[in-house]
């Protein structure tokens, strides 16, 4: 997917790339057809709520410096004024918000429903495989811890700054290590955790058009994460959480498909 293929004009190979990332998700052309326009509706609700909270930043910036300035001249009746004004702009900011929210979970609800379709039949196409090869059993496993980590750790990556990033790093493999991996050595998990960082530092470090483009080193990045499973190889699943996390990203898709071609492209044990 990174490399344009000899032949195919741009527009036709882009169709091509696009209909790969659907497909790596589970999903056939008609269902991605019905699913695109709820994904961009969890996406601009998504966008309509961090531009309201801005634009309600801005707003009462300056009335909360005028109150400030008020309770230092100890003026009582500017005071109250002014905290009414504020205590009104922010029942209106939440009004608008709740309508955004509402629009926003109406939209998650229904591309749940179609994920969780496609991923049911994923699994089912595993448990075939399981019966027939016991060896991929263990490979399969650890595909799905790999990429319910990194559906976790996306939550962090996207918006965080750097501090923020680390600390919730750490926070999420921890987490990690008690509940899906229970009496599996904290370190181990937490390597796995480091190492999806760097991966999806290196993507978010990428623009838009030049998101094709591979990094240098970054699919042996990402190899590296297979690493051999602990003795717990107990089935992980995608949350709806996890998938939530995931379409709220706006290119949550590619990222997906991507970290899927990379894995798949080093998970022969």
């Amino acid at each position: 997917l990174a490399q344009p293929l000899p032949g195919p004009p741009a527009e036709a190979y882009a169709e091509l790339q696009v209909a790969r990332h659907w497909a790596l998700l589970g999903l056939t052309a008609a269902q991605a057809q019905t699913l695109i326009p709820i994904v961009q509706q969890v996406i601009i609700n998504t966008n309509a709520l961090s531009d309201l909270d801005t634009q309600f930043d801005v707003q009462t910036a300056g009335l909360a410096a005028t109150v400030v300035r008020a309770e230092l001249n100890n003026d009582a009746a500017a005071v109250a004024y002014q905290r009414g004004t504020l205590a009104q702009a922010w029942a209106d900011h939440q009004a608008a918000r709740a309508v955004y929210l509402a629009a926003r979970e109406q939209a998650e609800l229904l591309a749940w429903g179609s994920l969780t379709l496609a991923q049911q039949a994923l699994v089912e196409g595993a448990d075939q495989a399981r019966a027939r090869r016991a060896g991929e059993a263990q490979t399969h496993a650890r595909r799905v811890q790999v990429v319910a980590a990194a559906a976790r750790e996306l939550t962090w990556v996207r918006e965080a700054t750097d501090a923020e990033y680390l600390t919730g790093r750490l926070a999420r493999a921890q987490h990690l290590a008690h509940s899906m991996w229970p009496g599996t050595d904290p370190g181990w998990v937490a390597g796995i955790a480091n190492r999806l960082g760097v991966y999806f530092d290196g993507l978010r470090r990428m623009s838009t058009e030049s998101y094709t483009a591979a990094e240098p080193g970054l699919e042996a990045q990402i190899s590296a994460i297979l690493v051999p499973a602990p003795p717990q190889t107990a089935r992980v699943w995608l949350t709806q959480e996890d998938w939530l996390d995931l379409l709220r990203h706006p290119r949550s898709s590619i990222l997906l498909a991507d970290l899927a071609r990379a894995l798949a492209a080093g998970a022969t044990p």
